[in-house]
């Protein structure tokens, strides 16, 4: 029943157009912060701070995007040019009330940075068409459809509609289509409505003002909402050469993060070069900059021998210019934040053993098809493969038709358990009390 089964013969008569009208009627116009985000006439301030609110926003309420946008206000931080040039240590403070802070703050400094560095102004960005300006937004990482499209049709007057948590459980209460994907959903509203952008803004508004009240939940509809929203943030994150992740590993990246995992990396295993084995990384979310006291000055210094900068120290680009940074800073004490969050990933890597631990009562499989636990210094890996597990492999190394064929074998068989123990995450996390 996944089709729609809406009758129209105009626009305005759909059974869409219909509960759009019959909410206005209920509701009138939305009032609060949404008459902000919703008039017509906006101020450069006006639409950075939907920007802002727009990211803030992702996994958490209004009320501490709120306490986070007075922090930047109080801290005369009122720009996009102001974010960029303040830096993303003192960003992280300001904003921390909206929870994923260091996470949020890179997204948002990424976005000040795109727009001042190629636009100088979002006035000069929006005059872009709509398909251009969508295109570039989601190819920012921790921009997903859902925060893109916000921006596009409340900040920049765009005609496209917003796909959310409400939207889907609205959708689903009222029998309007069993397919919640966002693209088909987008379709679906846009396809339905008259393109006019108010109706778009408003009915949107309107739909979660129904949502916060009174729309009755089924049975594990706030979870399969909620695994939906992670997995549109999954599908948006990428590694810092901009790739995403591994497709094959992604809906294991999905279900550790809803049994409260919170991952750092992840790999599918390859069969051209690389490891052949899937593993998860994982570590407590919002790491401390700095693990030894005086980190970044040591970093600076360093940067300044080898004449880069120190975020290039930091990731490694000349590797002897990391390891000396390294071996002056581990002289040092680790600061007591570092400490706190270390300890946090021991608590982490206990409920992972609890978990794997439950995952193979029953289970037997061969020693090196059975995931394991690998700490490293900052976080630990879930993993099997036995010998074939070797994290400083060369990614440069090439193998034989011969070779390949056997790790082709191999891969199908590490990756079937991975599949597996996603599985059983996937129970947990519905079995679990909401």
């Amino acid at each position: 029943m996944g089709e729609i089964f809406l009758q129209s013969e105009k626009t305005r008569r759909t059974t869409i157009y219909q509960f759009y009208l019959s909410l206005l009627e209920k509701y009138g116009k939305p009032e609060e912060f949404w008459r902000k985000w919703r008039k017509e006439k906006k101020t450069r301030q006006d639409r950075e701070k939907i920007v802002l609110g727009a990211i803030l926003t992702q996994r958490t309420n209004w009320k501490n995007v709120e306490m986070a946008l007075n922090n930047l206000k109080n801290a005369k931080v009122i720009s996009f040019k102001d974010i960029y040039c303040l830096g993303k240590k003192r960003l992280t403070l300001l904003i921390k009330p909206s929870g994923f802070y260091k996470q949020k703050a890179e997204r948002i400094h990424r976005f000040c940075k795109f727009i001042v560095k190629n636009y100088e102004t979002l006035e000069k960005f929006f005059k872009q068409d709509l398909a251009t300006c969508r295109e570039e937004l989601l190819k920012l990482s921790g921009i997903g459809p859902e925060t893109a499209d916000s921006i596009l049709l409340y900040a920049g007057q765009k005609p496209i509609f917003v796909i959310d948590e409400y939207t889907r459980r609205f959708v689903k209460k009222h029998k309007i289509s069993n397919n919640l994907s966002y693209n088909y959903l987008q379709d679906l509203f846009q396809k339905n409505l008259p393109k006019n952008i108010k109706i778009y803004q408003d009915f949107h508004a309107l739909i979660v003002l129904e949502g916060k009240q009174k729309i009755p939940k089924m049975r594990n509809e706030k979870k399969i909402l909620e695994l939906e929203k992670i997995r549109e943030e999954v599908k948006n994150i990428a590694d810092r050469t901009g790739k995403p992740i591994d497709k094959n590993i992604r809906e294991t990246v999905v279900m550790f993060e809803a049994n409260g995992l919170s991952t750092s990396s992840s790999c599918e295993g390859h069969i051209e070069k690389g490891l052949v084995v899937p593993y998860m990384e994982v570590s407590t979310p919002n790491e401390p900059e700095e693990r030894f006291i005086n980190q970044n000055k040591i970093f600076e210094k360093v940067a300044k021998k080898y004449n880069i900068t120190p975020e290039q120290v930091k990731t490694s680009k000349i590797n002897e210019a990391y390891w000396e940074a390294m071996k002056e800073c581990s002289r040092n004490e680790e600061t007591e934040e570092y400490k706190n969050w270390k300890e946090k990933n021991k608590k982490l890597m206990q409920k992972a053993a609890k978990l794997l631990e439950e995952f193979y009562k029953e289970r037997q499989v061969e020693l090196n098809i059975k995931l394991q636990i690998d700490e490293t210094a900052d976080s630990f890996r879930i993993h099997n493969g036995g010998e074939d597990y070797n994290p400083i492999i060369e990614t440069e190394q090439k193998f034989s038709e011969k070779e390949k064929k056997i790790r082709s074998e191999k891969l199908k068989k590490y990756r079937a358990e991975m599949e597996v123990f996603t599985k059983f995450l996937k129970d947990r996390y519905f079995e679990r009390p909401n």
